[in-house]
């Protein structure tokens, strides 16, 4: 019985953890494993996403790990580019 410590699996994330690398909410992550787009197990009450998981997730998704919790500044979706600007400013009119 010689099992290598390289033979077992990377340990699973928690939602905050996969929502801090993809840099979303917890929340967020909690969702796509509700509506079955991410796979997951439950321990108890506590929710853990196995890595290989997260990884298929980003890829279906064709995003890496930092954009697949949110779009990005160009980010692709759906073969269009997203293209975020700060919000303009209005001014009242200066009519003394």
């Amino acid at each position: 019985m010689a099992n290598s410590v390289s033979s077992l699996p990377p340990p699973p994330l928690t939602p905050e953890a996969l929502a801090n690398r993809w840099d979303c909410k917890p929340d967020h992550i909690r969702a796509l494993c509700r509506q079955g787009r991410l796979r997951h197990f439950s321990v108890g009450r506590q929710v853990r996403i196995p890595q290989d998981a997260a990884l298929e997730y980003e890829s279906r998704c064709g995003k890496s790990s930092t954009e697949a919790g949110g779009m990005r500044s160009g980010a692709k979706t759906a073969g269009h580019t997203a293209v975020l600007s700060a919000p303009r400013i209005m001014m009242p009119p200066s009519g003394r």
